[in-house]
């Protein structure tokens, strides 16, 4: 080692000039790169190109720098100012919608938005579309209720089953697939024929999605083994990378690219990619709209699927379905208190009609209902004004209120035809029962933001509480018992919990096939068992 040689000799032009062609050599390499990725993006939908997420996260980091490195350069102390004014100036362009893409429920008509105010609300829901739409679910019931019917003596009744399936990502879906494999295994595939109707969030949905789809080609007579291991493998791939290289080298400039569906199109964005890679991943068999499954669910061939969105503008819940069900869209008490009590729900069928609502693909159904924030885009509905949907997971984490509302519209044929009514819960985000977490010591930002992120952290709780409310009441009017099966992914060691994501370890997914052993779900498990042999 040895001190460096004295620069005094050049002269501070000479230097500045040097530093400036770095400069300028630096921001033509910068320009080249934005090219590069504008490229990337047309090749997107090739898996050999997406990139894992943290590679896009750094490529993310790179875009955001770039620009500040060219600012600084250029403007020197006006920097700021200019930071300052370039987002004024873009946050109007967003505004007016200069550069603000929206994405879109795929398949559906935008040209003819429908009203979206109270009245247009009030007026979709009507007691003739109503007592239609009760009909055709209690036709269904008749069928299904003729399905079960060779398992017993015949002045026996049979039990009826409902699923809930929480969200959290694809450790929800693996837990609700791997779930149903193993109770209708215990119960010599008795479980899911005795299935009627399946609601919940995000993970736990695409999860229950899967399996019905098999299911459905098990019964149509493809040689379909509902317990293979492949499944397993299918559920579990990864979707984020995907998403996550999309959102970087597509949706965070522009989406340029195009596509058609239903005769309409569309941009390619994130939204665009989730579906395929789960279609992929699923080897494309899901691949249908809402439409292709309503006369499978009418016949009782498969049990009905509910996904709800959420409507972030008001509230409400968008029920997505193959089977018209408007009952699904008011408290069971409104219809005595009209005045008192909103409609929550938005149908597909009846609102949506003239916007091809119940043509839409069964994928974007799936997406819909798993748009967890900022990793998903939120879906711009055809509606005048536009209004977004969100994740089911933010009014009913488990998709117990609709299946509450199904059973009370239909109580008086249940307490009739069944001998009992069995919930089944898949719940692969949180367990019910546990401990309160009290910090007796907070330091002052903990203070600062307990206000805040103590609602996100109780969250799960205000649906538990809601839901044990609703169990309680369903006692008044439900007859016939109501059992409840909540099988939860709590694993052995709490740090190794499967992270909620689109994106599984092999660890993690070992976690989640091994709790399905553990004594409290296996004691649910033969409790399911005794209460279908009878």
């Amino acid at each position: 080692m040895r001190p460096v040689r004295s620069v005094i000799h050049y002269q501070p032009d000479d230097l500045i000039k040097v530093f400036r062609l770095h400069h300028k050599n630096a921001l033509l390499i910068e320009l080249i790169a934005l090219l590069l990725i504008i490229m990337l993006g047309f090749l997107k939908e090739i898996p050999f190109f997406q990139i894992p997420a943290g590679a896009s996260i750094l490529l993310l980091l790179s875009l955001l720098l770039a620009p500040i490195g060219a600012l600084s350069y250029w403007l020197r102390s006006w920097a700021v100012t200019a930071f300052i004014a370039l987002f004024f100036i873009a946050n109007l362009f967003v505004k007016f919608g200069f550069i603000n893409h929206r994405n879109k429920a795929f398949g559906m008509d935008y040209h003819n938005p429908a009203p979206y105010n109270l009245a247009a609300i009030e007026a979709a829901v009507t007691p003739e579309i109503m007592a239609q739409d009760h009909s055709t679910g209690l036709q269904m019931l008749e069928n299904w209720k003729r399905k079960v019917a060779p398992y017993y003596h015949p002045l026996q009744k049979p039990p009826l089953i409902l699923v809930n399936a929480s969200g959290g990502g694809l450790k929800a879906s693996l837990w609700a697939f791997r779930l149903m494999q193993i109770a209708d295994s215990c119960t010599n595939n008795r479980f899911f024929d005795h299935c009627v109707f399946i609601s919940g969030a995000s993970g736990g949905m695409m999860g229950m999605a899967y399996y019905r789809e098999l299911y459905r080609s098990k019964k149509l007579g493809d040689s379909v083994n509902l317990n293979d291991k492949h499944y397993v493998d299918n559920i579990s791939k990864d979707i984020l990378n995907a998403v996550s290289f999309t959102y970087v080298v597509n949706d965070l400039l522009f989406p340029w690219q195009r596509f058609t569906v239903n005769g309409f199109t569309y941009r390619k964005d994130r939204g665009y990619i989730f579906e395929k890679r789960f279609n992929q991943n699923t080897g494309y068999i899901m691949d249908k709209t809402l439409a292709d499954y309503a006369p499978f669910e009418k016949d009782a061939t498969i049990p009905i699927m509910m996904f709800s969105p959420t409507i972030i503008d008001d509230g409400r819940r968008l029920l997505l379905s193959s089977t018209p069900m408007s009952y699904l869209t008011e408290s069971p008490q409104r219809k005595d208190s009209t005045n008192e009590m909103k409609i929550d729900g938005i149908g597909l069928h009846s609102f949506f009609g003239k916007q091809n609502g119940a043509n839409l693909p069964f994928m974007t159904a799936v997406r819909m209902n798993s748009t967890f924030p900022y990793v998903m885009p939120n879906i711009y509905l055809p509606t005048k004004p536009e209004v977004q949907a969100m994740d089911a997971g933010l009014r009913d984490n488990y998709g117990f209120e609709t299946s509450y509302r199904f059973l009370y519209e239909f109580k008086d044929w249940i307490n009739k035809n069944t001998s009992r009514v069995i919930i089944v819960q898949a719940r692969g985000d949180y367990e019910k029962d546990y401990e309160p977490i009290v910090n007796e010591h907070p330091s002052l930002i903990q203070k600062l933001l307990d206000p805040v992120s103590s609602l996100f952290a109780i969250w799960s709780d205000f649906h538990d509480y809601h839901q044990d409310e609703l169990t309680g009441y369903a006692g008044s009017w439900l007859t016939v018992d109501l059992n409840m099966l909540s099988f939860e992914y709590v694993p052995a060691q709490k740090e190794n919990e499967a992270s909620m994501s689109f994106h599984l370890t092999t660890r993690e997914k070992q976690s989640i096939l091994s709790t399905i052993d553990n004594a409290e779900n296996h004691a649910k498990l033969n409790r399911l068992v005794v209460l279908l042999s009878h």
